[in-house]
């Protein structure tokens, strides 16, 4: 009822909240901040937790991450010491807060947010970064809660997509070691086998560098000559086709 009488909306609250948390006077509570912001955030009505998700579209669209890439690493207590303000680390960790905290009912709506409204905004390698370091550490609360495995499996295949997306686009990736040390981590520790052809698929799309640290995923040798080109060209029946991506 408060919210509802406030003279402003409360996406404008929402985001006077984060301000207040990027702020470098609170630094050196950001964590305890970060938290209460999450738990204020997780109590109300599902319907206000959507402004969650657009926080992190905004994110998403932000100048920083269609730069250099190295923005998306780094620690977060040692840019608190630091008091460098790593504005995107901190709007990581708030997502992080955020998902550890909400319910399995707010929490089910994460494929289909990583899907829709993420994917589709995927142009460069921080971007990539960025979203990976926001889902593969949450896939740990769907394996928990073992009846969500089929919510696993749709993520680790957008994520196989998304992948693909940004290698294609952007070419030879500046962090592909870290990219493919995520995707060792997604398959060792939650999804195993169960989206292996669809893995395969993905990963004869990447190049061939990525292809060659990825094969103990694929299974496939990447040999060191050049491929024929039937192996390079996208299978028209493939749901990873360019025209199905996203």
């Amino acid at each position: 009822l408060i919210l509802t009488a406030l003279p402003v909306s409360f996406q404008q609250v929402f985001y006077e909240h984060i301000v207040s948390v990027l702020d470098s006077e609170a630094l050196h509570g950001l964590h305890a901040t970060i938290n209460a912001v999450a738990l204020i955030l997780t109590a109300l009505p599902v319907s206000f937790q959507q402004v969650f998700y657009e926080h992190i579209v905004s994110v998403l669209d932000s100048e920083a991450l269609h730069g250099d890439p190295s923005v998306c690493f780094g620690n977060l207590e040692s840019e608190c010491f630091l008091l460098t303000e790593n504005q995107l680390l901190t709007n990581l960790a708030l997502g992080h807060a955020y998902l550890q905290h909400c319910s399995t009912i707010s929490l089910a709506a994460l494929p289909e947010f990583v899907r829709d409204q993420l994917a589709p905004k995927l142009v460069t390698e921080a971007q990539l970064i960025f979203v990976l370091r926001l889902v593969v550490p949450i896939l740990q609360r769907f394996y928990d809660a073992k009846e969500r495995s089929k919510q696993i499996q749709d993520l680790a295949v957008d994520v196989y997509k998304m992948t693909v997306k940004v290698n294609e686009r952007v070419g030879v990736l500046k962090y592909e070691d870290s990219i493919c040390d995520l995707l060792y981590h997604m398959k060792y520790m939650y999804v195993g086998d169960f989206v292996k052809n669809e893995a395969e698929q993905a990963i004869q799309r990447l190049s061939p560098s990525m292809r060659d640290k990825l094969k103990y995923i694929s299974h496939t040798q990447v040999s060191s000559t050049t491929t024929t080109s039937s192996e390079h060209s996208p299978q028209k029946n493939s749901f990873l086709s360019t025209s199905s991506l996203f």
